[in-house]
């Protein structure tokens, strides 16, 4: 028999725990962000806590004002749907290290190979007949890569588990948070047309 108060409180505790991480990447206050939803900030401290479920028209003014998917806030989706910016080296590995975590995205980074100070990976998006191939040509990035590669392998193979795996990534990203500059750095179809090939 399925306890149906467990798996609510299961949905409720994942729901309370995406609000705070939205909030969060938001770099807003529990205060600052229950005003953009016209809340106390005891109303919503309630949802973040779980002691309280948001009603549907919360959840639709959080997503329409934060750009987050519903899906995503009720974990139903792991893809956020929020802007993502990509000002420093930490933006732009946190972006690449979280595709391992997409519905659909197959990342295998047994085919990741580093040439010179390239790198160069492929991705899959399941149920396409495209590859998608990331070109990257620059040392601190591929440097970080190559770090990477060696932890995400370890926790695909089952050797970590997910909670060691993302304490890596937490730990390691705060050492790449100088600016990037991507005008040195641009790759696009235009001047490499080898960003993407068929299967």
């Amino acid at each position: 028999m399925i306890d149906i108060d467990k798996d609510n409180t299961e949905k409720t505790k994942v729901l309370a725990s995406r609000l705070k991480e939205l909030r969060e990447s938001l770099n807003l206050t529990i205060a600052d962000f229950s005003k953009s939803l016209d809340l106390k900030p005891q109303t919503y401290s309630a949802y973040e806590k779980a002691v309280n479920k948001p009603p549907i028209d919360v959840l639709i003014k959080i997503a329409e004002r934060h750009n987050a998917s519903i899906d995503w806030l009720c974990g139903f989706s792991n893809t956020s749907n929020k802007k993502i910016d990509l000002d420093t080296y930490a933006d732009i590995l946190r972006l690449i290290f979280e595709l391992g975590f997409v519905d659909g995205v197959e990342l295998n980074s047994s085919f990741c190979k580093f040439l010179n100070n390239d790198a160069i990976f492929p991705f899959e998006v399941e149920n396409y007949k495209d590859v998608m191939m990331l070109y990257i040509n620059d040392t601190r990035i591929n440097d970080a890569l190559k770090k990477w590669k060696k932890m995400f392998d370890l926790f695909k193979s089952g050797v970590i588990d997910e909670d060691v795996y993302r304490l890596w990534i937490e730990k390691t990203l705060p050492e790449y948070n100088s600016f990037y500059s991507a005008d040195k750095n641009l790759i696009t179809p235009e001047n490499n047309p080898a960003i993407t090939y068929k299967l």
